[in-house]
């Protein structure tokens, strides 16, 4: 990352952030979510033919997307995306979406044929494949385009590795085809594209819509800089509430009892609220220092926004690892609502904030008191759902 700053400028980081977000929003839903049932069939045959329906609805999404991001590109992109780059390059985003959606589909099957093996090479090969191409597009002075191709890369170069385990189930899934035994599986399963995909999209558009918008209301040169902020602060979020998270979900599906439960959400809370404090401060205190250092001096304004967003740091700490006290007590409707709600105040605040010309800075500072609220009422809730739900079992 110290290297890339220094090789790019805040607007091709501001494409990037642009691309990482549209292709994470874009991705699962190409799918139609019917990957997720994979792990679900007692046999291979029905799995087999839920890899041929994920791979199919992959193929007619990715057409209908690019159907879409044609007439976009014509009609609406000068409009809602203020950068040029992206009308000569927007057919990057569907091959971004696709691509990771088919890495997705091979990381499934590979998952339940039980080759983590196979997964962990892949993703390694992809991950140093993508920072190379970073680089050289850097040395090369690619742009933003460098960037975007790394990203691709990062998202899908691992696919290669995977289609020899793939090709074995979707050659057994084709030799057994058919339309009506395919949409028996798919009415099967149908919960999936009904339920599951509206909650997915909402919780990635929930997620990405600060940098989604930005790059409409203030560029792609002010996004580079939000981009980079909502990187560095990604990183101890998902070190501590991955792992927290998974210790607790681990500890509470074991609770005998409502006060056990409630007395080992407490001391989660506890510690991981403690730890968040001891990080906020210190990015308030340093982070413009700290990111003009390790990122050079034309990216203290990412440290600016990085200090703002660290105040939802201890919110989020607490909320995300104990969110997973839903899968135990029952409440998913609660996390759907939840991040509805989310998803429509964030992009109310940003819309509002640029129409009255506050500049990203004071937007961002209002975005995380919002979200600290909002994290604030998950932790709340979960409380009360130990409290009054049954357990779900």
């Amino acid at each position: 990352m110290p290297l890339l700053t220094r090789l790019y400028s805040p607007t091709d980081f501001g494409r990037l952030s642009f691309f990482t977000s549209a292709t994470a929003i874009l991705a699962p839903l190409l799918t139609l979510r019917y990957i997720s049932a994979l792990p679900i069939p007692r046999t291979d045959r029905r799995a087999d033919q839920i890899l041929l329906l994920s791979v199919i609805t992959l193929a007619l999404s990715t057409l209908a997307l690019t159907v879409i991001a044609l007439i976009f590109h014509y009609v609406g992109m000068r409009r809602l995306i203020h950068d040029r780059f992206w009308e000569s390059y927007w057919w990057l985003i569907v091959i971004g979406a696709s691509i990771a959606a088919f890495y997705e589909v091979l990381t499934m099957s590979a998952t339940r044929a039980s080759r983590y093996t196979v997964i962990s090479k892949s993703q390694v090969t992809q991950a140093t494949t993508g920072t190379l191409i970073k680089i050289g597009g850097g040395l090369f002075a690619w742009g933003g385009l460098g960037l975007v191709a790394g990203q691709i890369v990062q998202q899908g170069g691992g696919i290669a590795s995977m289609l020899p385990a793939f090709n074995a189930s979707f050659t057994k899934a084709r030799r057994n085809f058919s339309i009506a035994h395919l949409r028996k599986i798919a009415l099967r399963y149908s919960e999936f594209p009904i339920y599951r995909l509206p909650s997915h999209f909402v919780f990635a558009y929930s997620a990405q819509a600060p940098v989604l918008l930005s790059t409409h209301l203030w560029g792609s040169s002010e996004t580079g800089q939000l981009g980079v902020a909502f990187m560095a602060i990604a990183l101890p979020i998902s070190l501590v509430s991955q792992n927290a998270g998974r210790v607790f979900y681990a500890e509470l599906s074991k609770s005998k009892s409502t006060e056990l439960a409630l007395e080992l959400t407490a001391s989660v809370t506890r510690k991981l609220l403690a730890v968040g404090i001891l990080v906020a401060c210190l990015l308030v205190a340093f982070a413009p220092w700290a990111f003009a250092l390790a990122f050079g001096p034309k990216w203290a304004q990412a440290g600016d926004l990085a200090r703002a967003l660290g105040l939802t740091i201890p919110f989020q700490f607490v909320a995300s690892s104990i969110v997973s006290a839903y899968n135990v007590y029952g409440g998913q409707r609660r996390v759907l609502v939840a991040h509805t709600v989310r998803a429509l105040t964030v992009t109310a605040i940003i819309l509002v904030c640029a129409q009255q010309k506050l500049s990203l800075l004071t937007t961002i500072y209002i975005y995380s008191a919002f979200i600290s609220a909002h994290y604030s009422l998950i932790w709340r809730d979960v409380f009360v759902t130990i409290r009054k739900s049954a357990r779900v079992r």
